[in-house]
């Protein structure tokens, strides 16, 4: 069985991937289809290189292995402290690994420094803690990351088929709304709100445990200076961007023709934008949730409660003009009231004649007005359009700078 699985791990091995295994006195068969081999002894390191190479690396050290004698028994049998004989055993393995230590220093230094992990100079080399330089943890980090994602088929399906239920589910409630009609001016708010408000729960809750789960593992991998905080970070929110910048694409494909929004395809890609940026706005928010909680029971209590008062605040609820002076300030932290501006007056501005009837109306006299004056109605600023994108953009760098100052308080805690 050891054997079989360890031919496995060779196939996979030949198609490029590394493996690493830990084994136990392995046959003489299991042993010699080891490339590379690690010995350890009273947590030392005794002996790191190929097995063609250790018969060898041993017998200049003054323990040849016997003939027809199983190297694997034989090395651990030369680094076990034996009962009765503490002593010569400590001495033996302390001997060993010295030697060993001593001839990683002498490789070390005949090493070109070009050849090394780190492409400065010389006083770099000594003076920073970590293995790689930046530009290789980074490559490193960011292709496991990438590969965590691809890797997690069902969060994948789950997350696309949040996106496609949603894109439905707005789009029959609102279905082909009368836009040009005074009754559909306040089902256009709603299914625009709606929007904002789907995008942004949904992809807060896609990323709040993201830290929390990995805290323990990141903390781990930078104590011991295998990469550092901000390239953590760049790396797990690059790796997650495209799919938070194809949902709502996904979405919003399904939701604006259904419900019958303006049939521009410039004003339909423009309202992606819009999205888009919400989507990444959200995302940096639930960072910050992340970052900040210790837990992931934590950030899914705190979540909600820190995202209501900014859908509040949003315009859609209350005017923002009449919003107590006092709390008035915490609209200009709600990406909510930048987009739904925006995606508003990307559907009035322009627009035709409204028509209602009397009914509607609330008086006898028929009532004709166009979209102009419902951007007015709705106390919105068309002028106020590339301020509110440029917001939107702001609130993407401040949150995540937010979030990663926590991650980076975190990451200087002694272990």
């Amino acid at each position: 069985m050891a054997e079989s699985l360890i031919t496995t791990l060779q196939q996979l091995a030949g198609q490029g991937r590394t493996i690493i295994c830990t084994i136990h006195q392995p046959s003489s068969e299991v042993y010699a289809m080891f490339d590379s081999i690690l010995l350890l002894a009273e947590g030392r390191t005794a002996y790191l290189g190929t097995t063609a190479d250790a018969n060898q690396y041993f017998s200049n050290l003054g323990f040849p292995c016997p003939v027809n004698f199983n190297p694997a028994d034989y090395f651990v049998h030369t680094l076990a402290i034996v009962p009765g004989d503490e002593q010569n055993c400590h001495k033996r393995v302390q001997d060993i690994c010295d030697a060993f230590a001593a001839s990683e220093s002498e490789e070390t230094e005949r090493k070109p420094l070009g050849q090394d992990f780190f492409k400065d100079d010389e006083n770099t080399l000594h003076r920073s803690p970590y293995k790689a330089s930046w530009c290789r943890q980074f490559r490193s980090v960011f292709w496991r990351s990438w590969l965590t994602n691809s890797r997690d088929k069902a969060i994948f399906r789950i997350r696309l088929f949040e996106s496609i239920f949603l894109g439905l589910l707005s789009g029959i409630v609102f279905f082909q709304t009368e836009v040009n009609r005074q009754a559909g001016i306040i089902n256009v708010s709603g299914a625009i709100f709606f929007f904002l408000t789907s995008v942004s729960f949904n992809n807060i809750g896609s990323v709040v445990f993201t830290f929390p789960d990995e805290l323990t593992v990141f903390l781990r991998e930078h104590h011991n200076g295998m990469y550092r905080t901000d390239v953590y970070f760049l790396c797990k929110t690059f790796a997650e961007a495209p799919l938070f910048i194809f949902n709502p694409l996904l979405f919003i494909a399904i939701a604006y023709w259904m419900i019958g929004l303006r049939d521009e395809f410039l004003r339909f890609v423009y309202a992606y934008g819009i999205m888009a940026l919400v989507s990444m706005v959200a995302v940096s928010y639930g960072y910050i949730v992340s970052t900040l909680s210790p837990t992931s029971p934590f950030a899914s209590a705190i979540s909600a409660s820190l995202m209501m008062p900014l859908v509040l605040v949003g315009g859609f609820y209350i005017g923002n003009k009449t919003l107590p002076s006092w709390l008035s300030w915490v609209q200009y932290i709600s990406w909510y009231d930048y987009a739904f501006e925006a995606l508003l007056v990307n559907q009035w501005e322009g627009y035709g004649n409204i028509t209602c009837s009397m009914k509607e109306n609330g008086t006898n006299a028929p009532c004709n007005f166009d979209g102009d004056d419902v951007i007015e109605f709705l106390q919105l600023n068309k002028n106020h359009v590339l301020t509110d994108i440029y917001a939107l953009l702001a609130l993407i760098v401040i949150f995540r700078f937010i979030s990663f100052l926590f991650l980076l308080r975190k990451a200087y805690k002694k272990p």
